[in-house]
């Protein structure tokens, strides 16, 4: 994306392997757990400053929980994946400010998981 002109920032709540992968890519680090409001905001907050907006958001924090029988699974489990996989994208595209155009689809956020 960098290669067409992008502004690329890596965000991970792990601090040291989103570091490490900015690094290793070239970007820019932001700390960010899409499980915590306040991560989201500071996170929002940072690139607001640094870059203005964002304009596509990937996010890839996909959760797949722990493997079992539907029978065994629990609300907990079930909260452990929903959080980051759906709560985390309403978060970060409600908290960071993100201006969408309606008429350039290449600005709606993008979601991926493993």
């Amino acid at each position: 994306m960098t290669g067409v002109g992008h502004t690329v920032i890596v965000g991970s709540r792990h601090k040291e392997r989103g570091e490490a992968a900015a690094g290793r890519l070239g970007l820019r680090f932001v700390p960010i757990d899409v499980t915590d409001d306040a991560s989201v905001a500071s996170a929002a907050a940072d690139v607001g400053q640094h870059v203005g907006r964002v304009d596509r958001p990937i996010n890839n924090a996909g959760i797949t929980g722990r493997p079992a029988a539907a029978a065994a699974l629990t609300g907990d489990d079930a909260r452990l994946v929903f959080d980051p996989n759906v709560l985390g994208v309403v978060r970060v595209t409600l908290r960071s400010a993100i201006r969408f155009n309606a008429a350039d689809p290449a600005t709606r956020p993008l979601a991926s998981t493993r």
